[in-house]
Order: C-alpha cells, then sequence, then structure tokens
C-alpha cells in the first residue's frame, strides 16, 4: 500500500518533468512553438512554480500573439493552485501587471494588486499602481466601511457617460431674448438654467478634485462636463485633458483612444489626436478604423496628385490587411478617378472583380489594363483573360472578337485565338471577315471544309444557299476546280429551280471543266504536231455541245464525243506523218559515203506496228 501511495505521488512529478522536457524540445530543437507551448502550458497547470514556463507562454502568447486575455487567464489559474510563498507573489504581480499596463483593465488589476498587497504591501509593483491610482490599497482592508465608495470609482469611466435628461447644444438665450415674443416658455428657460447649474456645479467639483489629486473621480467628471457644455472648442479641451490622464496617469489606451475619437468627431483636423489614433490602431491592429481615419484625411485634400497617391496608400493597406472586396473595390477606385491609368488599380481591381465574379466590371477593367500595358507577354496574358470573358461569361461575341484579333496581331501563331476567333466568326456568320483569316494563312482548303460543315448543319435555306454559293466561288476561284464548284451550284439549283444566278454559273463552270478535262486528256495522248489550234477548237466546239444538254442525260456521251474526237484527230494525224517518214526511211539500207561516221542507224517500222518513225543519231 506504502509503495502504491508513493507511486501515485511520484506520477504528477513524472508528467511535470516529461511536459517540461516535450515542450524544450519541441521548441528548440523542431522550432514548433505551437506544440511545444502546449506541453508548457500543461507543465505550469501541474506545478505553478515553473516561472520560465510561465515567461516563455507570456512571450508567445502576449509579446508575439497579442493574446493578453489567454496569458492573464493562465496567470490566475496558476494563482489558485500556489501557496503562500514567492511562487504567488510572483503569480500576482504577474497578473495584477499585465491586467493594468497591457489590458487597461485597472478594476481587474485593482483587484489582483489588493490580494498583492495583502501578501506584500511593500512589492515594487503595488506602490507603482498606488501611485498611478493616487490611493493606497493597504488602507483597503477587511475593516473598511462597508460603503467603499473608491471602490466604485477604481473601474475607469466609459467614454460617454450615462446621458442626463436633457443636454442643451447651444448657448443660452441672450437676457434680452426672454422679453421678446419668440421666447421659449418659461418651463424650457427653467431647464436651460438648471443646466447651466449643472455645469457650473461640476466645473467646481473638477477643481475640487484635482486640488486634492483624486485624478479617477477628475477624468470623470470632466468627461460628463464635456458632454454637457455648449461650446465645441471647451469639448475639445476637455477631451484632449481627459485623453492625456487616459495616457499619462492610468496607462488606459483604451479610454484614450475613446477619448480621441470623440476629439476627432468634433475638430477633424486635430493632429494630435490623429496621430495617437494612428499610432493605437497600429498597434491593436485595428485596420477598419485605421482605414476610416485615412479616408477621413484623403477625402478633405483636394483632386490631385497627392490625393491620388494617398487614396492608392490607403487601398494597399486595405488588400494588405482588411481583405474585403467590397472595401478594397471602393478605395481602388478612388484611385482611379484621379489617375484612370494607374497600373496597381487596374491589377487590384481585376483580381477582386474575378474574385467576387462581377464579370462586366472585370471586362472593363481588362480593357483598360490591355490599352496601358506595353509589355507583350503580359497584354497577351491579358487579351486572354478578356476574350475568354467576353465570348464564355458574358457571351458578347462582338468584343471577344475585337479580343482575339488584337491578341493574333501580337502573336499570330496562337493557336487558341485562332480557334476562338473562327468560332465566333462562324457564330456571328461573318464570312467575309473568316475568308480575310484564312487569306492570311492560305489554309483554303480549311476554310471549304469549314463552310461544308456548317452548310451540312444550316437549317435555314437562305444561309445555306449563301454558303454554297460561297463554297462554289473558292472552288472555281481559289482551287480552280471547276468540277467541285459546279456540283456546289447543283445543290444550290435542288434547293431553288430557279435560281438563275446558280443556272449560269453551273453551265459556265460545266464547259470550263468540260474543256479543261478534254485538253488536258489531249496533250497527254496526241502527238505533238497534233496540239495545233485547230483541234483546240474542235475540242471546244464538242465540250461546249456536250454542256447545252442537261448533266444527267448527257454528261457519258458529252464524254464519249470528246473521246472520239481526240481520237479521230489522232489517227489522222499520225497516220500521215507515219506514211511520210516511212517513205523516207524505207529505201534499201547502204554503206555511208567515206568520211562520214559508221555510227549514225535508222530504225525504220511499220504504221502498223508503231505510229511513228524513231530515228536515233549522235
Amino acid at each position: 500500500m506504502r509503495r502504491l501511495q508513493l507511486a501515485l505521488l511520484f506520477v504528477p512529478v513524472m508528467m511535470v518533468a516529461l511536459a517540461l522536457a516535450f515542450g524544450g524540445r519541441w521548441v528548440a530543437r523542431h522550432q514548433n512553438v505551437e506544440v511545444g507551448t502546449r506541453f508548457l502550458e500543461q507543465a505550469l497547470k501541474l506545478d505553478s512554480s515553473l516561472e520560465a514556463a510561465f515567461h516563455f507562454l507570456r512571450d508567445a502568447y502576449g509579446k508575439k500573439g497579442g493574446d493578453w486575455n489567454r496569458v492573464l487567464g493562465l496567470a490566475e489559474e496558476a494563482v489558485t493552485h500556489a501557496g503562500e510563498n514567492g511562487e504567488l507573489t510572483f503569480l500576482l504581480a504577474q497578473a495584477g501587471t499585465i491586467a493594468w499596463r497591457e489590458l487597461g483593465n485597472l478594476s481587474r488589476a485593482r483587484t489582483v494588486f489588493e490580494r498583492l498587497s495583502q501578501v506584500m504591501p511593500e512589492h515594487p509593483q503595488v506602490r507603482a499602481f498606488e501611485q498611478q491610482i493616487g490611493e493606497s490599497l493597504a488602507a483597503k482592508g477587511p475593516a473598511s466601511s462597508p460603503a467603499a465608495p473608491h471602490v466604485e470609482s477604481t473601474v475607469m469611466p466609459p467614454l460617454t457617460p450615462e446621458p442626463e435628461p436633457e443636454v442643451p447644444v447651444a448657448s443660452p438665450a441672450p437676457p434680452q431674448a426672454v422679453a421678446s415674443p419668440s421666447a421659449p416658455p418659461p418651463a424650457a428657460a427653467s431647464a436651460a438654467l438648471v443646466d447651466e447649474a449643472k455645469i457650473a456645479e461640476l466645473r467646481a467639483t473638477a477643481e475640487k478634485q484635482e486640488a486634492a489629486k483624486r485624478f479617477n473621480e477628475y477624468v470623470k467628471t470632466i468627461l460628463q462636463l464635456a458632454t454637457m457644455v455648449p461650446d465645441d472648442v471647451e469639448k475639445v479641451s476637455l477631451y484632449m485633458k481627459a485623453a492625456d490622464l487616459y495616457v499619462g496617469k492610468f496607462a488606459n489606451q483604451a479610454e484614450a483612444v475613446k477619448a480621441y475619437e470623440a476629439v476627432i468627431l468634433i475638430e477633424p483636423d486635430n493632429t494630435i489626436a490623429i496621430d495617437y489614433l494612428r499610432q493605437m490602431y497600429e498597434k491593436r491592429r485595428d485596420w477598419e478604423k485605421l482605414l476610416g481615419l485615412q479616408r477621413r484625411e484623403a477625402d478633405a485634400l483636394p483632386q490631385g496628385a497627392e490625393r491620388a497617391a494617398k487614396f492608392h496608400e490607403i487601398a494597399k493597406l486595405a488588400t494588405e490587411r482588411v481583405k474585403k472586396p467590397e472595401v478594397c473595390i471602393e478605395l481602388w477606385q478612388e484611385v482611379l478617378k484621379s489617375d484612370d491609368s494607374n497600373v496597381d488599380a487596374l491589377g487590384a481591381l481585376s483580381q477582386l472583380y474575378e474574385r467576387s465574379k462581377e464579370f462586366e466590371q472585370l471586362a472593363a477593367v481588362l480593357e483598360k489594363q490591355a490599352e496601358v500595358t506595353y509589355d507583350s507577354a503580359q497584354k497577351i496574358q491579358i487579351l486572354n483573360k478578356l476574350g475568354t470573358i467576353y465570348g464564355d461569361r458574358l457571351n458578347n461575341d462582338e468584343g471577344a472578337v475585337t479580343a482575339w484579333r488584337t491578341l493574333l496581331t501580337l502573336d499570330p501563331n496562337d493557336r487558341k485565338a485562332q480557334e476562338a476567333l473562327k468560332k465566333k466568326y462562324l457564330a456571328l456568320g461573318r464570312w467575309d471577315d473568316l475568308e480575310v483569316f484564312y487569306a492570311e494563312s492560305g489554309k483554303w482548303d480549311e476554310f471549304i471544309r469549314v463552310l461544308e460543315q456548317q452548310e451540312a448543319k444550316e437549317a435555314n435555306g437562305e444561309a445555306k444557299i449563301g454558303m454554297l454559293f460561297k463554297i462554289a466561288e473558292l472552288w472555281a476561284d481559289k482551287k480552280q476546280k471547276t468540277d467541285r464548284a459546279a456540283k456546289s451550284y447543283e445543290k444550290v439549283l435542288e434547293l431553288e429551280p430557279n435560281n438563275l444566278r446558280a443556272a449560269e454559273r453551273r453551265g459556265g463552270c460545266r464547259w470550263t471543266s468540260c474543256f479543261t478535262t478534254t485538253c488536258s486528256t489531249a496533250r497527254r495522248r496526241l502527238p505533238t504536231p497534233s496540239r495545233s489550234s485547230s483541234a483546240t477548237s474542235k475540242i471546244r466546239s464538242a465540250c461546249l455541245h456536250s454542256c447545252e444538254r442537261s448533266p444527267r442525260s448527257t454528261r457519258g456521251r458529252s464524254r464519249t464525243r470528246s473521246e472520239r474526237s481526240i481520237a479521230t484527230l489522232r489517227h489522222s494525224r499520225s497516220h500521215r506523218t507515219t506514211s511520210k517518214r516511212a517513205r523516207t526511211w524505207s529505201a534499201p539500207r547502204r554503206r555511208p559515203p567515206a568520211g562520214t561516221s559508221s555510227s549514225r542507224a535508222t530504225i525504220a517500222r511499220s504504221p502498223r506496228q508503231t505510229p511513228t518513225a524513231i530515228a536515233i543519231s549522235p
């Protein structure tokens, strides 16, 4: 049993040692403050005498993290476990100092220091606090009167005390106005007199409290007086005096900030109040109030470079610290009002509008951004985003076409821009622009294929006919394939049989196609002497005769007639040429005369074996 008791007593000691060791290792070796502080906090809860652990937690949570409430909670919790020794004194001094100097909570600090004064009345922190509040804590013990008027006064008065029944706004009426018909009724006059009496009473009370150095009561009195006096100059003076007391005597930054804020409401250009509030807002990281303070300063400036620079500073602070889109957008827009080409403002607004999905405003900003950007790579990126926004988000095909065309002037080989521009031209039916687009690259086959695909999908008859005419013109003019052009015209006639334009052009294409094909065949099959103008005339007449008939009934016969014309010309001319050459070279072979070369040879064959005579000579 005794061993078990000893083991139970030994377990907390082991836990404290392990928590302290693990916390130090996580912080020192692994540089992981978050995990290390958890172990050290557990060790402090088990053993309140670990001053080193408390100091580390105070630096981590308070000085670096700014969470002084958490540090104060740790100190007060450790006080409950500490005994009546040096541990208790250390923890009470730490808790009172944090509540007093870091949080500005004099009520909470007074409670802690009163307990510390019972343990060690001569403690330096107790004496410093007594000097600050202007009274002794040792006199307040259990034997003190139950009324304890000063205990109530230890709570710092708010910036705006409880309102009086009626607070006058204007000065009291002059004495000569009482006899006038428009003078206020007697009740209102008596109320004004009562207020004047109250103000006089508060002035006398404040003088007595200041003479007695009861500053905690004095500051409350002058704040109440500041709410009642009608003169703005006097109001500012009283609020400034209260703020000085809060800063110098009580080190209460929170109440000082409230007093200076009241000064700003009455006198917006008070430099002392503005400087103090700016410092406090930055120290406390109250970014929204800091923005409001700087915004009031910027609004007072005239239009120009100084105002633009001030709003630029404010907008940058809001973007980095506040991170509220509506606030940041408003501030950056103010920058653009003074400088519409500000690159930082345009870049920030483009990101903010994109996050909030305000695509119309985003498109306007991107257009301006592309206009003022001179770097080609950045401009291409901006135009790419602009074309996508116009095409996919806003369904603005015209805007998308403009963006993609501008991009292609910078980078003609951008495949994405080419495909997007082609689709937008097709959607808008801008065939001329699409033709120019393909003309720059010379890809007529692709253009024709695109038109044929679109023609197959088109349901409107007029649009379909227009595409077929365009396809036929491209086949005839750009690719010199009149037979393919004739097929397109025939499709037009199938849709609209009485279309005169299609009929005329079909006939011309069929004649040209027939003539070209026949002449090409003739050049391949006929010998060189037969390629004369008379042969070409006969071929032309045969093609013209065949094209006058309907394409379905005479297509086969026209080809037969053309072939027959070629065969006739070929037979007649080749027969005459061959007979003449055969007669010339069919004489008996004789030896060459003396002095001539013997390598010359002549081969003569019958016209039936070959249509021509072949002569070989060196």
